[in-house]
């Protein structure tokens, strides 16, 4: 099984990116493979929406 670990949103020459992480746990729960890592352009509009909401979330806080 594969768990999410951490993710970040990047500004890159392609447009928005998603870099994450994750560890890979076999069925005992015993951690199999750690720090692994996986990149891929944003295309889908959902999550693009979804970007902007907590982009701006973010830029609220700024002017407090």
């Amino acid at each position: 099984m594969k768990i999410l670990t951490g993710f970040a949103v990047i500004n890159s020459d392609v447009g928005k990116k998603i870099a994450y992480t994750f560890s890979e746990v076999d069925e005992q729960g015993n951690v199999t493979k750690s720090n692994l890592k996986e990149s891929f352009a944003v295309l889908d509009e959902n999550v693009l929406k979804a970007i902007t909401v907590i982009e701006s979330t973010i830029n609220k806080r700024f002017e407090e």
